[in-house]
């Protein structure tokens, strides 16, 4: 038995909720293996101090009190507020305008970047459900790193590849020919 299964049982093993097969393996590898037996002695010292916890009766006043002081806050200064939302929409309505000019002049063919975007992102999730679907079978860490890592090289390479795109917008929008 691994470690990490023996550790995944021991709550049962404690409560008595395994069968007498799965009991036995659990005692025989706690026999050999020390971590496993440190880990068991401090979920013992864990579950023993949480038995001497007792439950905090909060004050009979509390939420009155509580009420009282957010009461007595001053009230957030709203035009700040409306400041920020109108940038944020002349922000949106220049995007959707400059997209829109960039589609229709031909620069940008969206159909392709939607379409490689969702079949990349396609792609990426299915090799990511393999990945964790794997890992979860196995009960092996290295496949899920495995899984990290391989995620971040694709988001590296989206970077990358939005990044040239854009450079050669800009070209593209100045007169330039990309080489």
């Amino acid at each position: 038995m691994k470690c990490s299964a023996c550790k995944a049982r021991l709550a049962r093993y404690r409560e008595g909720d395994l069968s007498a097969a799965a009991a036995s393996a659990v005692r025989d590898h706690l026999e050999r293996c020390q971590g496993c037996q440190a880990f068991l002695a401090e979920l013992s010292a864990l579950e023993a101090r949480l038995a001497r916890v007792r439950e905090i009766e909060p004050r009979s006043d509390f939420t009155q009190l509580v009420m009282a002081r957010i009461a007595a806050l001053p009230s957030p200064a709203r035009a700040g507020q409306r400041s920020r939302l109108w940038w944020l929409g002349m922000y949106d309505v220049v995007a959707w305008v400059l997209l829109a000019a960039l589609a229709a002049t031909g620069i940008l063919h969206w159909q392709a970047i939607v379409g490689e975007g969702g079949l990349l992102a396609g792609r990426l999730a299915l090799a990511g459900a393999d990945l964790y679907r794997i890992a979860g079978h196995f009960h092996l860490g290295v496949y899920a790193a495995a899984g990290v890592l391989i995620e971040s090289l694709a988001a590296i390479a989206i970077a990358i590849a939005a990044r040239r795109t854009l450079r050669n917008v800009g070209n593209n929008l100045l007169g330039a020919r990309a080489i």
